[in-house]
């Protein structure tokens, strides 16, 4: 247990440390590797040799995963890392969107909002860590064409739900699965079915799924900053306005009306049920 704290921490450490230097970079406070280490220098280190070691190996990272370039001794920030910077993700957060958009890019159904939700909800998500896998396969079985054959797009399988009900452990895959899952209950809730409905047709509590609702209208936001600096222009308008539509749990035609003062999801519908709203 102690071992996997320690290891926690110095990733935890890495990635902050990477974050810091990239920003720095990105800003133009520090553009060679001197300037970044007398930066660091600044920090909290057991020792210079610490600090010179840390710092070199962060260096390195942010070069291997194509973060910054040399131009001499001069460090350039690439197109990549000012997007992370843009959008406030850390350097491996935004790599693996990076990999996740540029593969879907390459294959996204529009014939469903299921996957344009799965690819701004959240890749780490803790909402699903007493779920009931008896009831998800339930649920999965049931799924319409459509959904199935985004799962399939995405990875999401009944067998590695059965092997899941079994006792298997596979931390890439249980990943893929609890977001296609946090997709489907947000599909739910866009589509304007109560959270009390979600709550119950999931078995996941209400605040969790508030949280998660919370979460994803927050993460839609920085994955459509990120594609606007990465130049993606159709991607970012096929994913434009799912921060707002999360947050008050509403369909696309209802966007424009929850922007005005007073008006939550709730009346929202109302009025759009009742066509009051072509009076205001």
């Amino acid at each position: 247990m102690d071992n996997c704290i320690r290891t926690r921490q110095r990733d935890t450490e890495r990635t902050n440390l990477g974050r810091f230097i990239l920003e720095g970079i990105c800003t133009g406070l520090t553009t060679t590797r001197n300037e970044i280490l007398q930066l660091c220098s600044l920090l909290l280190f057991e020792s210079k040799s610490d600090c010179l070691n840390r710092c070199d190996v962060a260096i390195d990272s942010l070069h291997t995963n194509s973060f910054i370039c040399s131009d001499g001794e001069q460090l350039q920030p690439t197109q990549l890392a000012r997007a992370a910077i843009a959008s406030s993700l850390p350097p491996e957060a935004a790599l693996a969107i990076f990999k996740d958009l540029n593969v879907a890019s390459r294959a996204i159904a529009l014939d469903t909002e299921l996957h344009m939700l799965y690819l701004v909800t959240p890749i780490n998500v803790s909402v699903w860590q007493e779920c009931d896998w008896h009831h998800l396969f339930a649920l999965f079985s049931k799924l319409p064409p459509d959904h199935r054959r985004i799962a399939k797009l995405v990875g999401a399988s009944e067998k590695f739900i059965l092997e899941r009900m079994g006792g298997g452990r596979n931390e890439t895959q249980l990943q893929v699965h609890t977001r296609f899952f946090s997709a489907l209950a947000l599909f739910d809730l866009i589509n304007e079915m109560s959270i009390y409905e979600v709550s119950h047709k999931y078995r996941i509590s209400r605040g969790c799924l508030q949280t998660l609702q919370s979460q994803s209208a927050t993460y839609a936001a920085m994955i459509v900053a990120f594609c606007l600096r990465l130049g993606w222009t159709y991607l970012k308008a096929l994913l434009d306005g799912f921060a707002a539509r999360l947050m008050f749990g509403i369909r696309s035609e209802l966007s424009e009306l929850v922007q005005i003062d007073g008006i939550d999801g709730q009346r929202d519908f109302a009025f759009f049920r009742w066509r009051t709203w072509g009076q205001f």
